[in-house]
């Protein structure tokens, strides 16, 4: 009984607010919950707003209507003033008490003087402006006690808003309605306020609205004067009752941040209309169905007359029949009547993120006010589903239990991207949201879920223009709450749930980009949010729908419902479940398509183990991707004392209550520097994948997960043969060898065909100790979606193995001289000298000559010696709970206690050290090490590390040796995996090959400073100075290593880049391994996979030293060393 009093009270809320009955209490921003139910200050989600609609806009001429779509620029309409991009006036309080006491309370009067205010450019959020504080948590509602709201912020005051602290921006504008707008409706719209609004034109009461991220419209035609001067005034408060919906994982930023414009539409208007592709059962012939409702505002009868016009993307009208595609009538005074169309298009070209191929439409509206024209572009395309309890799909096909597009199934190689840029806040720039697609396009990106709202309809746009798929979200999230009893989120924001899911589906319905709805994140499972898709309710009209019916056409997501389907839920969304999770789902399956709504979190030095999900996703028919948490890393840029601008996190603000650094969790910075581990979503995400049958020998597998994609029409594959970092022969394979199919659309497994590459080693082509690879790249043929022609979007690597290996001459070398003065022992060749210090048992000085003169390699003192230790990176540090407590421990390692040295000369000549020892510190770990000196000018260094594993020593984080190199060594070369840097458990996405850069730039300055810079695979690498001399170590077999003017423990320390100092010197690790990076949350204790955590018995492995010039061929000369002591 309860429940029905509260709809039908709200039903009639609702309907007693008339825009042009606009009147308000100034008190709906604060949820008061006494009074009736459906009369109470929480229930009112708006006031005189106009219902939600399509974004359109009239246009006065065809063409103008057509490009205007295609552009998305509403400029080429004459019926647009665009009020925004432009300095406003403002002012700002910070609670309701100042603004009571001070000198603005009438600052919406017209004659208001405003002289003294500050101005402030619209749009934009007022705390990148100069004033309040961002605030970032992730669970913890961001008003609870920072900055004086001590006594707000827990459940039980659900639904108030703060009142202490509670900034209020207030603003004001002026502008002129052209003098030909009269007589046409004029509408103001407001595309992103946040939180809650109230809007006064020339100093009459119009609005309110408190959905921050979607669209208010207010019909203003009764408040405005044409041709002349008119006023705005706004008053916007940080918080209100509906922001206890707002508590998404993010930046909470205040303001008028999207754009605002004023448009014009005839007194008998489409108000609102929807486009559906249907499409028969082969999926080749489509009926366009078109619903638009036509509303007549004034009080006597208007004729109206509507044709639809439907063009190509070249401009070209496509042949309609006339019957189908017009339809005139009457509409009676101040009514609003369902114009329905159906219109058959053979054979369009279907939209898809391969193919994303759009059409215009354009609506020709005639009415007595004359004839104007509105447009949006269309994507012909399907989605088909299978629902288990709504009922409202019927599908078309046998076989709708996985989410498709036009027959096929979709696979979300996604990403969830927070509207976000360390200069605007959330006031994102057209250019910025252009350059976000770009990079998802260059990295295999083909889906995004606009986490946690509806984000820009310039986003929405862009997605439809290049192919991304959107899982469209609902700005509801109350994060904190969801862990508590759910009654009050029911009983208290029912009316602000359903305003806001109705208020994305009825702005973004049109977008062919948008494949699924979501109805929020993260609010557990209150009554609402489980019947609002199966029962009915009153919409913000009032009228009782059910929300999955109104929306049949796509699937509805809502991650935390699982696998209750009598929600109404059309697909199962996990969130950071692990691989084996999704393994034995797969393995199961189950008839519930299953997705990754949040996997994978991207959180600073991230990503491991990426290739364990793809594999999953590869693999089973049920499973169709996921959305990698998250996009782009969240900052607000300070700026420290000594002028250095950086990214701050929770924390950096003055904030009591924040979440430290989980802002950080992208595969971007914040200001779009892309993070190393995209290489391992690149190659992951690639829809092209290669599998080795016998490269040796040229036999290649092909797998093709594109749905669509005529491969060898599209692409080119170009193969090369390299040896070492040289190509020895390179060439394009025939496209006959590339017809290859596109995913079965019943057993979702890719179309697979063997391909025959050429792959010759001549007798010629070998050389002692090299290796031999085969390289594949697909590359575009010509370009597309803004890539360019030639741009690969696909790559492989296998190692050949040649049928005989050329093996080395064993050359005689000269004799290494020995010497000891005390503890020291000298080991000198014509090119090398080396000391050991016996007490300490290590190398105390390596110099090298140069042609002049003796040079240092390393800083004296500061040869090879044990390295166990590694900065934390953000998954480590889990939020004080994870590894880095393990790895802590091996921080302090202690003085090395020598238990024995032996030197000798050896009967060919070389010298060897032989020392023994360990670290008492470290549990008496043992650490031994062979030092071999040859005649040809280079050392041998052979390691033995044994853990002494204990209850706190639980793996080791590093088995290697560190040392020092002089400063002016900055050159970096090697050969190994790159560019990017790399980890046991993130690699693939990069290629073996001879890499460059420097030591300063192989220092990554992730948001909050840790472990960077490592490479795994590495054959050999050189820290040479500008004239090409320098160090250079090989390994003897493979090595991990990293270069960088930091050591581990100053990167451990540094909480923000910027105050990291960088040494002259260089720290250079060459190590057997270093621990994993992990990806699957950043919370997990352990969260780096088992296999991925040393933890072996003992490890061992090898490395030489020596000197190269600029003379030297650095390939050439690591593999004669790694021959020599390999023979040796």
């Amino acid at each position: 009984m309860k429940g029905k009093l509260f709809l039908a009270a709200l039903a009639a809320l609702l309907l007693t607010l008339p825009c042009n009955a606009v009147s308000w209490t100034g008190t709906e921003w604060n949820g008061d919950s006494s009074g009736a139910v459906g009369e109470r200050s929480c229930d009112i989600v708006s006031i005189g707003r106009e219902p939600a609609r399509t974004d359109s806009i009239p246009y006065g001429d065809f063409q103008s209507a057509v490009r205007a779509a295609q552009d998305y620029d509403k400029s080429l309409s004459p019926y647009y003033l665009l009020l925004s991009q432009t300095q406003w006036q403002f002012s700002y309080y910070d609670c309701p008490a100042d603004f009571d006491a001070g000198a603005d309370v009438e600052f919406y009067r017209e004659d208001f003087d405003d002289s003294d205010w500050d101005e402030i450019f619209v749009p934009s959020v007022w705390q990148t402006q100069g004033y309040d504080h961002p605030i970032y948590t992730n669970t913890t509602q961001k008003f609870a006690r920072n900055f004086g709201n001590e006594d707000i912020g827990y459940p039980r005051d659900l639904p108030k808003a703060p009142t202490v602290y509670n900034p209020i921006g207030l603003y004001r504008h002026r502008f002129q309605i052209p003098a030909d707008w009269a007589g046409r409706r004029v509408y103001l719209d407001f595309e992103g306020v946040d939180s809650a609004f109230y809007l006064w034109v020339n100093g009459v009461q119009v609005g309110y609205g408190e959905d921050s991220f979607t669209t208010d419209e207010f019909d203003i035609t009764d408040y405005v004067r044409m041709g002349e001067e008119n006023t705005i005034a706004v008053k916007v408060y940080r918080w209100c009752d509906g922001s206890w919906l707002e508590d998404q994982d993010f930046f909470d930023l205040s303001g008028i941040f999207r754009d605002v414009y004023c448009y014009a539409a005839p007194q008998t208007r489409v108000r609102d209309y929807s486009i559906v592709t249907d499409f028969d059962g082969a999926f080749v012939n489509s009926t366009l169905r078109v619903e638009a409702a036509v509303k007549n505002y004034t009080a006597d009868s208007q004729p109206w007359e509507i044709t639809l016009h439907l063009m190509d993307a070249d401009g070209k009208e496509v042949p309609l029949a006339e019957e189908n595609c017009r339809q005139a009538g009457t509409a009676a005074g101040g009514t609003e009547q369902t114009v329905s169309f159906r219109v058959p298009v053979a054979q369009p070209r279907k939209w898809s993120a391969e193919d994303p191929y759009l059409y215009t439409l354009v609506l020709e509206e005639c009415t007595q006010s004359g004839t104007v024209y509105e447009s949006a572009q269309v994507g012909f395309r399907k989605i088909t589903y299978k629902t288990t309890s709504s009922g409202w799909f019927e599908g078309s096909t046998d076989d709708a239990d996985l989410i498709r597009i036009n027959g096929q199934p979709i696979c979300f190689r996604g990403v969830d991207r927070h509207e976000t840029h360390p200069e605007y806040g959330y006031a994102i720039p057209k250019e910025v949201m252009e350059e976000d697609i770009r990079v998802m396009l260059e990295n295999n990106i083909n889906a995004v879920r606009t986490s946690h709202y509806p984000n820009s309809p310039y986003w929405y746009y862009l997605c439809d223009k290049y192919g991304i798929y959107v899982v469209d979200e609902a700005n509801v999230e109350c994060h904190s709450n969801m862990i508590y009893e759910n009654e009050r989120i029911t009983d208290y924001l029912s009316a602000s749930i359903i305003d806001r899911e109705y208020n994305m589906v009825r702005r973004d319905k049109n977008h062919p980009s948008v494949v699924m709805w979501s109805l929020g994140n993260e609010c557990k499972n209150p009554q609402i949010l489980r019947t609002i898709l199966v029962q009915s309710y009153p919409d913000p009209e009032g009228i009782m729908r059910v929300l999955h019916a109104e929306t049949a056409d796509r699937p509805w997501h809502y991650e935390q419902a699982k696998l209750m389907t009598e929600t109404g839920i059309d697909v199962y969304s996990g969130m950071y479940y692990r691989p084996e999770v999704l393994v034995e789902y797969g393995k199961n399956d189950a008839a519930l398509p299953m997705i990754e709504c949040e996997y994978e979190h991207a959180m600073g030095n991230s990503e491991g183990n990426f290739d364990e999900y793809w594999d999953a996703f590869d693999t089973y028919r049920n499973l169709q991707g996921g959305f990698i948490w998250d996009f782009v890393d969240q900052s607000i840029y300070l700026t420290a004392a000594d002028g250095t601008r950086y990214f701050g996190y929770g924390g950096d603000y003055g904030e009591n209550v924040h979440d430290d650094n989980f802002c950080a969790n992208g595969l971007l910075l914040p200001d779009r520097t892309v993070q190393p581990e995209m290489a391992e979503v690149r190659y992951h995400y690639q829809q092209i994948k290669f599998q080795n049958v016998d490269a040796s020998h040229g036999r290649v597998l092909l797998k093709n997960f594109c749905l669509f994609t005529d491969i060898a029409e599209k692409y080119e594959l170009h193969w090369s043969i390299q040896r070492d970092d040289a190509i020895l022969r390179e060439g394009m394979l025939d496209a006959a060898q590339l017809d290859i199919p596109c995913v079965d659309s019943l057993t979702n497994q890719p179309g697979v065909g063997e391909v025959q590459i050429p792959v010759t080693l001549t007798e010629s082509d070998l050389r002692p100790g090299s290796e031999y690879f085969l390289n594949l790249s697909l590359c575009l043929k010509e370009g597309e979606k803004g890539l360019p022609a030639g741009y690969r979007v696909a790559r492989e690597q296998f190692t050949i193995v040649p049928e005989v290996n050329q093996m080395a001459e064993e050359a005689a070398q000269p004799p290494v001289t020995l010497s000891q003065e005390g503890d020291i022992l000298l080991a000198q060749t014509q090119t090398l000298r080396v000391k050991f210090d016996e007490t300490l048992g290590r190398i105390t000085s390596l110099q090298g000559w140069d042609g002049t003169q003796w040079r240092d390699l390393l800083v004296p003192g500061e040869g090879p010696q044990g390295d166990f230790f590694r900065a934390s990176t953000d998954n480590d540090r889990a939020f004080g709970a994870g590894q880095n407590i393990y790895i802590g421990m091996w921080r302090d390692k202690g003085e090395y206690k020598v238990q024995s040295v032996e030197a000798a000369q050896q009967e060919d000549g070389t010298v060897t050290v032989t020392v023994r020892g360990g670290y008492p510190n470290l549990n008496y770990m043992a650490l031994n090490a062979v030092y071999t000196v040859y005649g040809d000018g280079y050392v041998g260094v052979e390691v033995e590390i044994i853990p002494n594993y204990s209850e706190e020593l639980v793996y080791l984080p590093v088995a290697g040796m560190t040392m020092q190199v002089p400063q002016g060594y900055e050159q970096l070369t090697w050969l190994g995996n790159g560019p990017e840097e790399t980890y046991i458990d993130r690699w693939k996405g990069t290629t073996v090959g001879k890499w460059e850069s420097t030591v300063t730039d192989n220092f990554f300055p992730y948001v909050q400073s840790s472990e960077t810079g490592n490479h795994v695979g590495v054959r050999y690498v050189a820290l040479t100075d500008e004239t090409g001399f320098g160090l250079m170590a090989a390994a003897q077999e493979t090595m991990e290593f990293s270069a960088l003017h930091y050591t581990a423990e100053e990167l451990d320390r540094a909480v923000h880049p910027y105050e990291l100092q960088a040494e002259a010197d260089t720290t250079l690790r060459l190590n057997a391994i270093q621990i994993g990076v992990g990806g699957d949350d950043g919370w997990t204790r352990l969260v780096t996979h088992e296999q991925y955590r040393p933890h072996a018995p003992v490890y061992r492995y090898g490395f030489i030293l020596g000197a190269i010039t600029s003379d030297d061929d650095a390939t050439a000369l690591a593999r004669s060393w790694q021959t020599s002591v390999a023979a040796k």
